[in-house]
């Protein structure tokens, strides 16, 4: 994907006051795992879909699934960048936005999901069945991410992350895969 037009995308809804943070492909890049991706995937407060339907229109965009937790948006103009929104509350998303970083993209800083938010939306993709498809990228990522960032299994924040978001087996897999053999 030709990162200068996703960053260009997300910098002018930056500056048209759009509130998002990156998760996805996007996120764990920022966070040290550089791999492929072929669309942006967006956290955004559930209190701005209509605004971000709006200007995503405006942009050549047309709304092409949604479910409680997700929009798609189809690319109309040819060349543009698949955008996939996730919804999240606003208490929800202060939270996440809080822990956020900023990262450049070909210059254009853009706000990215904490690595442990990052970490726990991996966790809850490996817990949802309609996402198996994915799951063995996500448990890359997952792996990668906690590798590359040195996170200490044993620290409180790594163990509430297990207690909160994985389920006894899946945290079993992943300490099984963790640990040094």
């Amino acid at each position: 994907m030709n990162q200068d037009s996703f960053a260009k995308l997300l910098d002018e809804a930056r500056g048209d006051g759009l509130s998002f943070l990156l998760i996805g492909g996007h996120a764990v890049f920022a966070h040290g795992h550089a791999r492929t991706t072929l669309d942006v995937d967006l956290i955004v407060p559930d209190t701005s879909l209509l605004v971000w339907k709006s200007w995503a229109k405006n942009q050549g965009y047309q709304p092409a699934h949604e479910t409680d937790a997700f929009l798609q948006f189809a690319r109309v103009t040819p060349g543009s960048v698949p955008l996939d929104l996730m919804k999240a509350d606003v208490a929800t998303f202060t939270k996440l936005q809080a822990n956020a970083r900023e990262f450049s993209f070909s210059g254009v800083s853009l706000p990215v999901v904490g690595l442990f938010h990052l970490l726990a939306l991996k966790l809850h993709a490996l817990k949802t069945p309609t996402r198996k498809s994915f799951h063995a990228q996500d448990w890359a990522d997952l792996v990668t991410l906690i590798r590359k960032n040195r996170v200490d299994l044993r620290s409180p924040e790594f163990q509430n992350l297990m207690k909160s978001h994985a389920t006894p087996q899946l945290e079993a897999q992943l300490l099984a895969e963790l640990q040094p053999s």
